[in-house]
Parts: structure tokens; C-alpha cells; sequence
């Protein structure tokens, strides 16, 4: 992560916040990616987005 905070990107947090191991089951995050989103950078932000989307194609 390069440290730089941007906040033009919203979360994807649905606000059901239960884990299934170390995925969140309502955004799909991993523990990891919800701990570091706020001082992601929109790059970063956006490939956790498409990541989830492709997990959900599944």
C-alpha cells in the first residue's frame, strides 16, 4: 500500500459484518482489505472492487 488516503471511492460494506474464516460475507473483504481501505489509494480501492465482482460471478 503506498500509504496515500483517498476517500473518492465508497466502500462496499453492507453493514452484515460476519466472517467466514477471514472473508467478511456481506462486502466480501478479506480481514486484510477491510483494515487497510480507508488509507488505500483509489488503485488499490478499485482492485478489491473487481476482485469481488469476480468472486461473485464465481
Amino acid at each position: 500500500m503506498n500509504g496515500l488516503a483517498s476517500e473518492n471511492l465508497e466502500s462496499p460494506c453492507i453493514g452484515v459484518c460476519a466472517l467466514d474464516g477471514l472473508t467478511c460475507l456481506g462486502c466480501g473483504r478479506s480481514v486484510d482489505e477491510i483494515e487497510s481501505w480507508a488509507r488505500a489509494s483509489d488503485a488499490e480501492k478499485t482492485a478489491i472492487l473487481e476482485r469481488i465482482k469476480m468472486d461473485l460471478k464465481g
